[in-house]
């Protein structure tokens, strides 16, 4: 498995805001539709309630990170205003820089 180089620079502090910024923009999009996606997902699964249960636990867990995201855009400087109506950034891997 390779790492990413962007996670060691997070874990090192090496990160730059914009960058983190740039994140919390795109995941402000990413989160939703992955919530949407889980919870589709779950619903389709009702002949295994055990899948149903999973992909209701990952929509949970999407609920929960957004719920998080305005506390982490403010700490790398997005308002909930620039969060909310920006659009999304361009789709390109997040590169460090």
């Amino acid at each position: 498995m390779t790492t990413n180089p962007l996670v060691a620079r997070i874990e090192t502090g090496a990160a730059p805001r914009e960058t983190l910024a740039t994140l919390a923009l795109e995941q402000h999009r990413v989160i939703p539709a992955d919530r949407r996606a889980f919870l589709h997902l779950a619903q389709r699964g009702t002949a295994t309630p055990e899948a149903s249960d999973f992909f209701e636990f990952l929509a949970a867990g999407e609920a929960m990170a957004g719920e998080r995201l305005i506390a982490f855009a403010e700490a790398c400087g997005v308002s909930e205003t620039r969060l909310t109506t920006n659009p999304c950034p361009a789709a390109s891997p997040i590169r460090p820089t």
